[in-house]
C-alpha cells in the first residue's frame, strides 16, 4: 500500500494522482518528482482491496502528563505507574544524590499512599536518613526510628519487607522497606522506607517499592560514575592548562619539542624546583609513558655516603643498617619517568655508574651482583650551568 502525505507535488500511480491510501498492484508505475519506480511483488499473492481494513485501535495510553493526572485515581496499578513515570522524569534533571533521594521519596508517598517516605544511606555502618517526603498533616513529621530487625532482614535477604505494628510516635504504623544494592561486594548501600497509620500493604505495593529501589540504585550508580568522570576530566584539564601555560612561557620554549612522544632523556636549567617538576610531569604525561610511574628525586637532599644506595637500591646486609632489600628510584620508575632535580649536585664518584645507566639502562643494587634492566626516561634539572662546568673541568 502507498500512503500519500498530501504534498504540493502529488505522487502519481500509472499517471494518476494517488489517493491518500492507494493499494499497489504488480507492475504499477510510481512517479515521485523526476523519479520513476515500478512495483513488483515477490512470492506474495495480490490482496483483494476489500480485505485491507484499517487497524482497530483498542487502547490508547497518554504521555507522562496524562499518567501523572491519573495519580489520584483509586486504581493501585495506575497509581504505581504514575509514580514511576514521575520518578523517571526526575532522573533527567537530578544533579546529585540528594535530588535523586527527594524524587524517590515523593514517588514512594505517591505510589503507596504512604504518610512518610525516607531514603537511608549507609554511613560508617549505620543507616542515616538522606532525604524525606512527609505529608504536611502527619503528626510524626520527619522523626524517624527504623526497627533494627527490619533493617537486618532487608540487608540479609536483599528483599522488600513489610511489617505492621511498628512503634512510631504517636502510635504504631505499617511500614515497608526496600533495599538499595550496589555491587555484589559492597552489598546493601541503603534502603527506601515508608510508613502510614492506616492499613497494611499488598504484595503489589512491595513490587512497586522494589522497582523504585532498583531504579534509584541504578540512577545513583550512574550519577556517581558521571561525577567521577567529570572530576577526572576537570583534573586532567587543569593539568593540561598548567602544562600549556608552562609550554607557552618564553623561558621554556623547548617544552614544545619535548612534548612529542619521543624516546629520549632531557635536561632543564632553571631555579624554581616546583616549576621544573611541573615541566617534567608535562613531558611525562605528553609521552607514551603516561599512565606509568613518575618518580621525583631531589639529588641535593641525598646523603653523599649513601647516594648510590639512594639511587640504585641495596640488598639486605649490604652495609650496616641495611636490614632489608630496598628498591631504588631507577627501579621504581621502570617503564615510566624519573625526575632528578639538582642533578648537578651528584658527586663525581657516582657519575660513572649514572652514565652507564643512561647508556645501557642497566645497573646493580649496592651489595648485589645481578644486573637489573629497566626502561626509564630520565628528566634532569639543575640551576647550574653544566656546559660551563664541563668546559672548566
Amino acid at each position: 500500500m502507498l500512503v500519500a502525505q498530501g504534498s504540493r507535488n502529488p505522487t502519481l500511480v500509472n499517471g494518476t494522482p494517488a489517493a491518500e491510501q492507494h493499494v499497489l498492484w504488480e507492475n504499477d508505475e510510481i512517479a515521485i518528482g523526476h523519479s520513476r519506480l515500478a512495483f513488483h511483488q515477490e512470492e506474495i499473492a495480490p490482496q483483494d482491496p476489500a480485505q485491507l481494513r484499517p487497524s482497530h485501535f483498542t487502547i490508547e495510553v497518554g504521555s507522562s502528563a496524562l499518567l501523572l493526572a491519573q495519580a489520584k485515581a483509586p486504581d493501585r496499578q495506575r497509581r504505581h505507574i504514575a509514580a514511576l513515570v514521575a520518578f523517571g522524569d526526575s532522573l533527567h534533571s537530578a544533579a546529585n544524590i540528594a535530588e535523586l533521594g527527594r524524587a524517590a521519596c515523593l514517588a514512594i508517598v505517591s505510589a503507596l499512599e504512604a504518610d512518610r517516605g525516607f531514603l537511608l544511606l549507609r554511613d560508617k555502618g549505620r543507616m542515616v536518613p538522606s532525604a524525606a517526603s512527609v505529608l504536611p498533616d502527619d503528626p510524626a513529621g520527619q522523626q524517624l526510628s527504623v526497627p533494627t530487625d527490619l533493617i537486618a532482614k532487608v540487608a540479609a535477604e536483599c528483599k522488600c519487607v513489610a511489617a505492621e505494628g511498628v512503634k512510631t510516635s504517636p502510635g504504631p504504623r505499617a511500614a515497608v522497606a526496600a533495599p538499595l544494592l550496589s555491587s555484589p561486594r559492597q552489598g546493601l548501600r541503603g534502603l527506601l522506607y515508608a510508613n502510614r497509620q492506616r492499613g497494611g500493604w499488598q504484595e503489589i505495593d512491595l513490587m512497586a517499592m522494589s522497582c523504585l529501589g532498583h531504579l534509584l540504585s541504578a540512577a545513583m550508580a550512574g550519577l556517581e560514575a558521571r561525577t567521577r568522570a567529570c572530576e577526572r576530566e576537570s583534573a586532567a584539564e587543569r593539568q593540561r592548562r598548567v602544562y600549556r601555560r608552562i609550554a607557552g612561557s618564553p623561558s621554556a620554549p623547548w617544552l614544545h619539542l619535548q612534548s612529542r612522544p619521543k624516546r629520549c632523556h632531557c635536561a632543564h636549567y632553571g631555579a624554581e624546583r616546583k616549576r621544573k617538576e611541573m615541566v617534567a610531569r608535562g613531558i611525562h604525561h605528553a609521552s607514551r609513558r603516561t599512565g606509568h610511574p613518575f618518580v621525583a628525586v631531589n639529588c641535593a637532599a641525598l646523603t653523599e655516603s649513601l647516594i648510590e644506595s639512594e639511587l640504585f637500591g641495596h640488598e639486605k646486609g649490604a652495609f650496616t643498617g641495611a636490614t632489608e632489600r630496598k628498591i631504588g628510584p631507577f627501579e621504581a620508575a621502570n617503564t615510566g619517568t624519573l625526575f632528578l632535580d639538582e642533578v648537578g649536585e651528584l658527586p663525581l664518584g657516582c657519575q660513572t655508574k649514572f652514565l652507564r645507566v643512561l647508556e645501557e639502562q642497566c645497573f646493580e643494587r649496592v651489595g648485589g651482583s645481578k644486573s637489573i634492566h629497566v626502561a626509564v626516561r630520565v628528566v634532569a634539572a639543575t640551576n647550574r650551568d653544566l656546559p660551563a662546568m664541563i668546559r672548566a673541568g
